[in-house]
């Protein structure tokens, strides 16, 4: 029976460490770890870049004071990569611009 499974990382619906090692930009083998960020937009994905010792760190506790502890691995940088097949340097102003429309209007914290 054929996989149903979405070729392209866009339609996926969860990201995972090898979706995003598919990626022809990405160096193999990767010096980071790469997960998905809890939030995602309509118009984007977000991956977040974790260095691999922390998220040992966070999966498998660290002691201190005699309490194990599970820290959250702080992401080092994010990975956006938008939903919407871009054909054109056109598409990437006209995203950009939409980008940072909503960006002007959202608050800080978001």
């Amino acid at each position: 029976m054929p996989s149903h499974e979405p070729t392209d990382i866009r339609d996926k619906g969860t990201i995972t460490h090898k979706d995003v090692l598919g990626l022809n930009f990405i160096r193999k083998p990767s010096p980071y770890y790469f997960r998905g960020h809890f939030r995602e937009g309509l118009r984007s994905r977000i991956i977040q870049v974790l260095d691999p010792g922390e998220v040992r760190a966070e999966t498998r506790g660290v002691m201190r004071a005699g309490i194990r502890r599970y820290p959250l691995a702080p992401p080092l940088r994010m990975l956006r990569i938008f939903r919407k097949p871009i054909s054109s340097l056109r598409d990437i102003t006209d995203e950009i611009l939409n980008y940072q429309t909503i960006q002007k209007h959202l608050p800080s914290a978001y």
